[in-house]
């Protein structure tokens, strides 16, 4: 879990590979010593051993914190909270590389917040459009972002979100190795229970997102996606992909107010 300092007001959101207590991601999914993962199917055996992204945005929505000394007429205060629910918080573009050996956590999204109590989290990965002629800050974080994935992959084309790197091992025993990238685009919202409260003196705890990858790539059938299939150096092709809050994201967790890294 990511902690914070006393009296920052810096808002750090971490993201984790689901657990479910015992070394597994799920009952299909095994995490090994080395961070892979291995998900098990019917035709074989997909082992992840990198998943990273480009994570388009962090936003938490919420009322704005009122100081007028507690002298506000009631039923003004009522109404405002029935009807102010604007953006209050919102990061720009950042790179994620995912642990898929837990308890690690990644930190995406790091940027001041104003104070106030948000109620509801919002998280997406999108279309990725880089524009190198546009000075805007979205354009250059997400430049940026880039930048620092194309350390590890130089190859990351202009349009991908996501990268899969691992092997796919057939149910014969033959195994292929792949590194796909994905038009990627996952979106999250969802309420936060208890609200995350931020006063002068920073925000009261953490946010954890527990990422499930076993529910990106095992189907229904009970097998598994063959990423060797659309491997990059063989096919050139991104690979088009998309899930909602249930297909993956188990959930968004508050951390305990102190934690430590």
């Amino acid at each position: 879990m990511i902690g914070e300092d006393a009296g920052s007001n810096v808002l750090r959101v971490g993201f984790e590979a689901a657990s479910t207590g015992d070394g597994t991601t799920s009952t299909s999914a095994t995490a090994k010593a080395d961070g892979s993962l291995n998900i098990g199917g019917s035709n074989g055996t997909l082992t992840l051993e990198d998943i990273r992204l480009v994570v388009s945005g962090i936003e938490l929505e919420g009322n704005e914190e009122e100081d007028d000394g507690g002298e506000e007429d009631e039923e003004e205060e009522n109404e405002e909270e029935e009807n102010e629910e604007e953006e209050e918080y919102e990061t720009g573009p950042s790179a994620l590389d995912l642990p898929l050996e837990t308890p690690e956590v990644a930190v995406a999204g790091e940027d001041d917040i104003g104070a106030g109590t948000y109620s509801t989290f919002e998280f997406e990965v999108e279309d990725v459009e880089s524009d190198d002629d546009d000075e805007g800050e979205e354009q250059r974080e997400l430049r940026a972002a880039l930048d620092t994935l194309r350390e590890d992959y130089p190859e990351w084309p202009n349009k991908a979100s996501m990268v899969a790197v691992g092997t796919f091992t057939s149910a014969d025993g033959s195994s292929s190795r792949f590194k796909v990238f994905f038009n990627a685009e996952i979106e999250v919202e969802r309420p936060l229970d208890p609200p995350l409260t931020v006063t002068a003196d920073g925000p009261s705890r953490s946010l954890t997102v527990e990422i499930d990858p076993t529910l990106w790539f095992k189907n229904d059938d009970g097998s598994v996606d063959n990423l060797a299939e659309s491997d990059w150096d063989d096919t050139q092709e991104l690979v088009e992909f998309e899930a909602e809050f249930e297909d993956g994201i188990t959930e968004v967790e508050p951390g305990d107010e102190g934690e430590e890294d």
